[in-house]
Order: C-alpha cells, then sequence, then structure tokens
C-alpha cells in the first residue's frame, strides 16, 4: 500500500474527492488486516469501514505523512477488535479437501495457518504480506518488537510442525517446508 503523501494533505485539508481516492487506495489492505483479526467476511468489513471513517476523521491529527501506512493498520486492527468484542459470528469449517497434492497442500496450509493465534496470524501478515520489520510491526500491534519478533518464530515454528505432522500422516515422504 503505496500513499502520495499529497493524498494525504489534501484529504487532511477537507477534499472530499481526495478523501474517496484515499479510501479506495487502502480498503484491500484494510479488508485483509481486518479478516486477519476477525475471521469472518461481514466482521471484516465493518472494522475495515470503521477504522477508514476514523483515518478520515483523525487524519488531520497524523504528524507524519510518512508514518501514514503503520498509523492507519493500528487503527485497522484496534477496529477489528473492537468489532470482535460486538459479538463475534460463527465461521463454519470446511471438511477437508479431496484435491491433488498441490492443491490440498495449499489448502492445508491455509487452514495450520487459521489455527495459529490471531495475533500470530496478524504478525505474519504484517511481515510476510506488508514487509513490516518487528518493529513496524510492534507499533502497530502495541507491543515492544521483542514479542513480534517471539511470535513470528513461534508462528512459523508451529506452522512447520503442523504441516510435518500432517505429511507424516498422509505417508508424504519428502518435507513440507
Amino acid at each position: 500500500m503505496l500513499v502520495d503523501t499529497e493524498l494525504i494533505r489534501l484529504v487532511s485539508g477537507g477534499d472530499p474527492e481526495a478523501a474517496g481516492h484515499l479510501v479506495e487506495s487502502v480498503w484491500t489492505d484494510a479488508y485483509r488486516i481486518a479478516r486477519t483479526v476477525a475471521a469472518d467476511r461481514q466482521t471484516a468489513e465493518d472494522a475495515a469501514q470503521e477504522a477508514c471513517i476514523e483515518m478520515l476523521t483523525s487524519l488531520p491529527r497524523l504528524r507524519n505523512p510518512k508514518a501514514f501506512r503503520a498509523w492507519f493498520f493500528r487503527l485497522v486492527v484496534r477496529s477489528a477488535y473492537r468489532e470482535l468484542k460486538r459479538g463475534s459470528r460463527e465461521v463454519p469449517v470446511a471438511d477437508p479437501p479431496d484435491k491433488s497434492s498441490s492443491e490440498w497442500r495449499h489448502d492445508h496450509l491455509r487452514e495450520a495457518f487459521a489455527s495459529l493465534p490471531r495475533k500470530d496470524q496478524l504478525a505474519l501478515v504484517l511481515h510476510y504480506d506488508y514487509g513490516f520489520t518487528s518493529d513496524e510491526i510492534a507499533n502497530v500491534l502495541g507491543v515492544v518488537a521483542g514479542t513480534v519478533r517471539y511470535r513470528l518464530w513461534n508462528a512459523r515454528r508451529r506452522l512447520k510442525q503442523l504441516l510435518l505432522e500432517e505429511d507424516q500422516e498422509r505417508g508424504d515422504s519428502h518435507g513440507t517446508l
């Protein structure tokens, strides 16, 4: 997500057209981050909408436009947790797929990822999908960088363990990771 500092300046100055462009430019990332926190689509959409509204109303108080990305993701994470507290919806778990090995492995990786604690999932997404450093993730999540590094290490270790166990159950002789 790259956001032009000029666009931020225009939105901060009250330009409604610029506000629409800004929301369009951040929506996909807002939804994706919210979906990582809140597994169901409706809660994630509500959280992303609330974060975008909060972004537009709070943007004039953002001191450093270069910090926009981490600042906005922090709004999204907080909004998603608020939506979860309002009342989470149950998400049905799908039956195991009956697919080719590569399709099955992809689906199993997704299931293994979903079994991780939400905070670990969020750290992985921010790190691998958005390229955030441990310090940047710590800023978004409101924790110390050491906690982020531990969550990343633990999540990778757990994913590897789950995938290796599943490979052993399937009788696969080649490793997953």
